[in-house]
């Protein structure tokens, strides 16, 4: 089981690499879905060009933190947690496990499906990637 947990943490941070990129390079399709659930509006409504510049500028700042997240990630997955390192386990439950249940109950308090769609996968494979590794990092040692 820990070699298909290893393949299903590699996909979550693909995942949540290929997600931080989307959040950069397509604001516009990330944020106006979001902003359509939680005002009932589309984003080309909004009047104040500085305002919908700004709103951007703050989510690709959310993708660059996300991008970061991941290769932050990546590294501890590599130097550790593929070595069976038990503070890697906790690292990733507890970086990443706020990041995307957060956005999960969020997405689904807003009423926002595209985030809820992605939130879903990425809390998903994180549930999945931790429990089947957790045999073989918790496993009681012979004394």
């Amino acid at each position: 089981m820990f070699k298909v947990s290893l393949v299903i943490v590699l996909v979550l941070f693909a995942f949540s690499g290929l997600y931080s990129i989307l959040t950069i390079a397509a604001p516009k399709l990330v944020v106006s879905s979001g902003f359509e659930a939680a005002t009932g509006k589309t984003l080309d409504s909004i009047q104040d060009d500085d305002f919908l510049k700004s709103y951007i500028y703050v989510n690709r700042t959310t993708g660059i933190f996300g991008i970061c997240v991941t290769f932050a990630g990546v590294f501890i997955f590599f130097k550790a947690f593929s070595k069976k390192a038990q503070w890697a386990w906790w690292s990733l439950l507890i970086v990443a496990g706020p990041i995307w249940i957060w956005g999960l109950v969020n997405a689904f308090i807003v009423g926002d499906t595209f985030s809820s769609i992605m939130y879903i996968v990425g809390t998903v494979l994180l549930i999945a990637g931790l429990l089947l590794s957790a045999k073989t990092f918790f496993a009681k040692k012979p004394e």
